[in-house]
This record gives structure tokens, sequence and C-alpha cells, in this order.
């Protein structure tokens, strides 16, 4: 919700037709698209799917917070919880 703009606009670069939709709901197809494209190609979706142990999310979230470059990137906060 923090950048459903920006992210329609990337499904319009893709080249999705807006058909008379709203940024939310062009956003939505972009996100949907890029799933498929990411399933395509063989991109996994979630750490577990990588293989990364339950007992791991934890301590991966607590790492990923302390890379400052990508949190700074990100249009909305983050805590510990929601990188869990």
């Amino acid at each position: 919700p923090a950048a459903t703009a920006e992210i329609a606009e990337i499904g319009i670069a893709l080249g999705l037709p807006r058909q008379d939709r709203g940024a939310d709901q062009l956003a939505d197809a972009t996100i949907t698209e890029v799933a498929r494209l990411f399933n395509a190609i063989g991109i996994t979706r979630t750490l577990a799917d990588l293989g990364l142990p339950e007992d791991k999310i934890d301590w991966t979230a607590e790492q990923a917070l302390g890379i400052d470059r990508l949190i700074k990137n990100n249009p909305r906060p983050f805590d510990l919880p929601a990188m869990q």
C-alpha cells in the first residue's frame, strides 16, 4: 500500500493493459505478473522454499534489519515483527 502508484507504473512498463483499472487494481495485477515471472524462471517465493530452516527465521530477520541501505529504501517502516 505504501508504493501503489509506483507498482502500477511498473505494471504499465511491463505492458499490462490499463483497461480502466485504478492504481490499486493495476498494482495488484503487477504483483501477480511479477510472481508469475518469478515462477517461470525459478525464483522461489519464500526463504523456506530456499531451504531456510524455521529456527533460523528470527536470526535472518535480525540480520536483515542491519542492512541499512535496504531498509532505508523501503517505502514503509520495518521492525523485527514485520521482517518475520
